[in-house]
């Protein structure tokens, strides 16, 4: 009797448990297959020598004829590519109204579409919050104008362990990365290498402490001029070794040719500290680094009149 007590007492125990687990603990790990682009289909497509614009939609324009029936991991399944006739610009909808999700292994997604100009995610349409690997997903990007822009402000990347080669030899002048969390994130090798036309970097939202390899992480782009950071962007998970099998540095060359690259303390570009010693906030001669703090946005003027009328307001009438 007594053993019996106790066994339901333990099943009572768990179910309380078991209710207490945030429902998110057992969300599935992968997207829905009818709703995610399958890699292979998406490169049969040819996007990467024809389209000179890519963008993700929830309505269809007019004039668009279907190209593909069905991009997506599913035999049967959502997502269709479309393209605006007379020109080489595509889009890629949902044909049941649902998101579009990116592949948990986003591997070269991207890479190679040499003729781009323009790649609009849109807004709540592209979904990237299974992906685990984004490595060279934009690598060799860009047609050759100089005046490419890439927002990935919608991208969730809270899953990803790496991003090596993530635009390695791209064409984009500028990249939105606001939204990055890098918190899990591993492997940052030659993520920015060879960004021909890159000339400011804005990582501040980047969270660098389970980091283990940056080597050429942005050595090669000449044009880098700022890096902005934020305190969270640290290199102690650095793996350096001394084996016999030879040397390990994963923080090697971080900064290789990056000649026109300045701390905002005056920090200059030197050759002979190029690997990752410097790569932190510079602190002037006392403490030299590559890295610049991002100048605080200042508020409009109107914003500060109201501000300030809210604080003339007596805080018990509200006048």
């Amino acid at each position: 009797m007594k053993n019996t007590k106790k066994i339901i007492s333990i099943i009572i125990g768990l179910i309380m448990l078991i209710a207490l687990f945030p429902m998110n603990v057992f969300a599935e790990s992968t997207p829905p297959a009818k709703d995610t682009i399958s890699l292979k289909k998406y490169s049969y497509t040819d996007l990467s020598i024809k389209a000179k614009s890519i963008t993700f939609v929830k309505t269809l324009p007019e004039g668009v004829s279907k190209v593909k029936d069905d991009i997506s991991e599913d035999s049967a399944g959502n997502i269709a590519l479309y393209k605006l006739n007379d020109s080489e610009d595509y889009y890629i909808y949902n044909t049941a109204g649902n998101k579009i999700y990116a592949p948990v292994d986003s591997f070269g997604m991207f890479s190679n579409h040499s003729q781009i100009e323009k790649l609009d995610f849109g807004s709540n349409i592209f979904d990237t919050s299974y992906v685990t690997h984004m490595g060279d997903m934009f690598a060799s990007f860009g047609a050759s104008s100089e005046n490419l822009t890439l927002d990935l402000s919608s991208f969730d990347t809270s899953k990803v362990t790496t991003m090596e080669g993530m635009f390695y030899e791209s064409k984009i002048k500028s990249i939105n990365l606001s939204s990055f969390n890098t918190a899990n994130v591993k492997n940052m090798t030659a993520m920015f290498r060879d960004c021909s036309n890159l000339e400011i970097l804005d990582l501040s939202s980047f969270d660098t402490s389970k980091v283990e390899k940056m080597a050429s992480m942005f050595s090669l782009s000449g044009k880098l001029k700022t890096i902005y950071v934020s305190e969270k962007f640290v290199t102690t998970a650095i793996i350096k070794t001394d084996d016999p099998g030879g040397n390990f540095d994963g923080g090697l060359r971080m900064f290789a040719f990056c000649e026109q690259l300045k701390g905002d303390k005056g920090t200059t570009y030197d050759s002979n500290f190029i690997n990752s010693e410097y790569a932190r906030l510079d602190g002037g001669k006392e403490k030299p680094g590559y890295f610049s703090r991002k100048p605080k946005e200042e508020k409009p003027k109107e914003e500060i009149k109201e501000e300030k009328k809210e604080n003339k307001k007596n805080p018990t009438t509200g006048i």
